[in-house]
Order: structure tokens, then sequence, then C-alpha cells
């Protein structure tokens, strides 16, 4: 099999100029291994398991813009990759891979590091605007055909992880389009929007039927997050940095260690690794969102008290605006809280009470880009529960709404 190598450039960062990713030019049978290639397994549908039907799917699809009329062929990068020799490894939720191509199809070349047999990562596959059915892959294939049968032309395919890092870990190594060629890019929108959270960011059973249902990868999906939904309707890309239970003082089960919260995973590009430092100098979002205080604030341990919260929070605020300087801060809300739930505790008041006043103290020293933002979805009753009284699509669709509002109205877009 014929192999072409292209360049690697991100919608938020500039990866490496002289990183490489194959992607495979020709169709040749993709049964046998060739010339140290990809191993040449048939691309196929998704291995049995959870699957959705890409006419319900209401996932967000983001627009992507025509080509520089000088830009070179490369695939566009959203998120953290780590460059490799092979191609471009992640794990964050929402990380993209972004092309644009001549020809009648497409056929993604992946290897994927999910641990666990029954837990497979998921994307979301966009071709021309229009979804596809959801890709679940697994350690054992490394070719998946994400649309046949396309009319002779240009096209757009965007490919974006919707499971959590703690999956594993996926290394990209290219696309192959047959008889095609791959052509330059779309241009990014110009907009960043990075989120940073739990559970909630995630998706966590945003795909779930209901409250009683429990965790699986095929209920998890971060296109649908409330953040996701709200960058689309803002015309930004979003880079996220989420992972479930963990928080900004203290997790859901308790540990308070540093390094397992959320403020020092946000600091690596692949955060399963014990040292791997992202550079924050290689892109700089518009606006950051932080919503964490669901598990710092979880039923099952005493309420956090206001010093060591409220130091931890502004502690990352002081790292997110050393790392972005210009950037617009918000603290949101947990809509998860209740005021009700232990009874008599009050403890979405108490945590909504803190991130006040990290916002008022910074505001009062002289930093007028953070901001509160509450995420109230009571009025929502009728738009249900995900998996373990996590958002529903619906209610991530109320939280978008309020989210888009504050951004709009902070940075007059």
């Amino acid at each position: 099999m014929t192999r072409s190598f292209v360049r690697l450039v991100s919608a938020v960062v500039l990866l490496v100029a002289a990183s490489t990713v194959a992607a495979c030019s020709s169709s040749d049978d993709t049964n046998a291994p060739s010339d140290g290639g990809v191993a040449g397994d048939v691309a196929r549908p998704a291995p049995p398991g959870p699957s959705v039907d890409a006419s319900t799917q209401d996932a967000t699809v983001i627009a992507d813009g025509g080509a520089s009329v000088d830009a070179a062929p490369s695939v566009r990068l959203v998120g953290r990759f780590e460059p490799e020799a092979e191609g471009a490894r992640f794990a964050w939720t929402g990380s993209a891979v972004v092309a644009r191509f001549r020809g009648t199809s497409v056929t993604l070349k992946l290897r994927d590091f999910a641990s666990d047999p029954n837990a497979h990562n998921h994307f979301t596959v966009v071709v021309d605007g229009v979804l596809k059915p959801r890709l679940e892959v697994d350690p054992t294939h490394e070719s998946y055909v994400v649309a046949t049968g396309l009319a002779e032309g240009e096209h757009t395919v965007r490919v974006t992880r919707d499971t959590e890092a703690f999956v594993g870990e996926d290394l990209f190594l290219g696309f192959d389009f047959g008889a095609g060629v791959l052509l330059a890019p779309p241009n990014a929108s110009g907009r960043t929007i990075e989120m940073v959270g739990d559970s909630i960011t995630c998706g966590y059973g945003i795909e779930g039927a209901n409250e009683t249902c429990h965790f699986t990868t095929g209920t998890e999906n971060g296109t649908l997050a409330y953040g996701t939904l709200a960058a689309a309707a803002l015309g930004a890309e979003v880079v996220t940095q989420c992972w479930s239970g963990r928080g900004v003082y203290r997790n859901n089960d308790g540990d308070l260690r540093a390094e397992n919260l959320v403020p020092a995973l946000a600091q690596k590009a692949l955060p399963t690794r014990a040292t791997d430092a992202w550079p924050f100098t290689a892109y700089a979002p518009d606006a950051v969102v932080v919503n964490l205080s669901t598990n710092d604030f979880d039923a099952g341990h005493t309420i956090p008290g206001k010093t060591e919260f409220t130091g931890a929070y502004r502690a990352f605020f002081d790292k997110l605006r050393a790392h972005y300087p210009k950037a617009h801060l918000f603290a949101a809300s947990s809509p998860m809280l209740s005021n009700s739930y232990p009874a008599n505790e009050g403890r979405l008041d108490i945590a909504n009470g803190y991130l006040k006043a990290v916002v008022d103290g910074m505001t009062a020293s002289g930093d007028t880009r953070v901001h509160y933002v509450k995420i109230d979805v009571r009025d929502a009753a009728d738009a249900g529960l995900g998996c373990d009284y996590h958002p529903s699509r619906k209610r991530a669709q109320v939280m978008a709404a309020t989210l888009t509002t504050e951004i709009r109205k902070a940075l007059a877009w």
C-alpha cells in the first residue's frame, strides 16, 4: 500500500511542524500489513455494544470554514495532542481531528489503548456537516470506515472523541482516502473556549434513558455536553479537560491529594500519566469555563470549609490567569447540587456563595475578566435526567443556553 505523509496542525495549537501522520492514499487490500505501515484490518462497523442511530443523535455539528488558498495539505487537530513517530496521541474528551479531502471515501486510522474490554472509547463522526453513526473503537482494530460512496469532489471530515481520559488513550494514525487526496484543512473559527470540569462537563450518562442507569462508555458523550453545545452556538472550537468524580479541593471519594484533583490533571496533555506537562504557550482561549464543586460538596462528606474550598479554587484561577492573561474566566455553579439533599444543609447555596467569593475577590483585586455563572436547571423539570442523576440531553441544552448568553455578554460576541 502506497503511503503519503501530511503535516498536522491544530485549531488551537501548532503541534509540531515537523511531526507527521500517515494518510494512506491508496485503496489496496487492507487485510494485510504493508511496508511497516498500519496493520491492515478491514474497516468495519462498530463492534457489538451500545450504539446511537445518526438519525436520532442530536450531537453538535461544528461547521468548518473554507481552507486558506495557500495552506498546505494537513490534518487539523483540536485539543491536546502529543506527537509521536507514528502519529498523535490524545486522551481528553472532545479531542478532534479535522480534514478536507477530494475523493469518495474516508477511513479513520486509529490505535486504541482502552484497558477494559467492556469499556470502549466512542467517537462522533461528521462528514460534510452530516452526522454519521457513532463510532465505537477497540484495541483489536486500527481501521474504521467512516464514509463511502461520496460524490466526486471536495469533502470535510471531523472525528471527535466522546469518552473521557480514564477509558484509555488513543493514537491518531491518519486518514485513508482511497484513491482520493488530502487537501488543506478547513479554517478554524478563530474563537476558542476551554471547558474544565467533572462528569457534567464530560457528558457522563447523557445518552442514558433516565437517572436509574449507571455509567457506561456508551452513555457518555462529551459532544452533547453543555460546554460543547455552547461553543457551537458561539461559533467557537472547544477544548475540554474533565474527569468524573474529581474536584478542585476534594474528590467525591474524599481524596484530598493535590495530584489527583482537576487543577493538577488540567496541567497535562495526557492526564493518566504522572508527568506530562502541557505547554500553555501553545494556545490562548478566549474564555475558560470551570464547573467544579459537585464532587467537593458530595453528600457523603461534610461541607468543605470556606477557607479550604475558596483557597483551592482561587489558586486554580490564579494559575489559569497566569496561563491565559487575556482570557475571560467563568466560575460555573453545579446543576447537580441541591439545598434539599441532604436535608436542611443548603449545600447548593453554600457552594454558590463560595464561588461568588472567589470571583468577588479577584474582581476586587482588579481582574475585570472573571465571572460567576449560575447554571440553574430547576425550571427544566420536564427535561429528564441522565444516568446517576446527571444532566440529560435536554437539560444540557438548557445549561448551554445560559452559558451561551453569559459568554456572549462578557466577550461581546
